[in-house]
């Protein structure tokens, strides 16, 4: 979990990113030039046209609503959300725009965010799940071990300092480990190497 410091700072400089494109956007449309027609005024045309209609008359735009998301490819539902934009700042082409932007755009880009946890969260689980797998062998050779070791330091460099501490632990753990490891192994070759000699011996 993160300090709620964290998390208000992170939330600060969204909010502040959000603020600059919502001034930038509104800055390329007062500097527009342009007459906009047929597809690329259309659903400005419906934003205007259904906004106007829920004022004066909202039961029939209810029901012109219902005919067009029906009935027509390029029909009202994506202009239903941005209604309320243009009771309180009319149907003009920057009221539209933001309108858009904020309703529309800034929640789609809201929405990468958790998805970005879950990419690094992912990426996490996948480095432990090779160590746990690893340890399912429960193989006593040192080359395993320095395997696990070099998996969990690739691990610290890259998921920072609390992850590093929980792997701290693990890798004195598995230090331990070796050096018994390295001891059996040691005394095996020992017992191999009397074996040698009594055959030797006995030859």
């Amino acid at each position: 979990m993160k300090p709620d410091g964290i998390r208000g700072r992170h939330a600060l400089v969204v909010a502040v990113i959000l603020l600059l494109l919502a001034v930038f956007v509104a800055g390329y449309v007062a500097r527009e030039d342009c007459i906009y027609f047929w597809d690329s005024a259309n659903y400005h045309g419906r934003y205007q046209e259904l906004g106007s209609l829920v004022v004066s008359a909202p039961i029939q735009a209810f029901y012109q609503a219902r005919h067009s998301i029906r009935h027509e490819d390029y029909n009202d539902l994506p202009i239903l959300p941005l209604l309320p934009a243009h009771l309180l700042f009319g149907g003009g082409r920057l009221a539209f725009i933001l309108a858009v932007f904020t309703i529309l755009a800034v929640p789609a880009i809201l929405s990468f965010l958790p998805l970005i946890r879950l990419t690094r969260l992912s990426r996490l689980l996948r480095s432990a799940q090779v160590v746990r797998s690893t340890q399912l062998f429960r193989l006593k050779g040192v080359g395993l071990k320095a395997f696990q070791a070099m998996v969990l330091v690739s691990g610290t460099k890259r998921f920072g300092k609390k992850y590093h501490e929980r792997m701290l632990v693990k890798l004195k753990k598995q230090l331990k480990e070796m050096e018994e490891d390295l001891v059996e192994l040691k005394e095996e070759i020992k017992r191999l190497e009397e074996l040698k000699a009594k055959d030797e011996n006995g030859t």
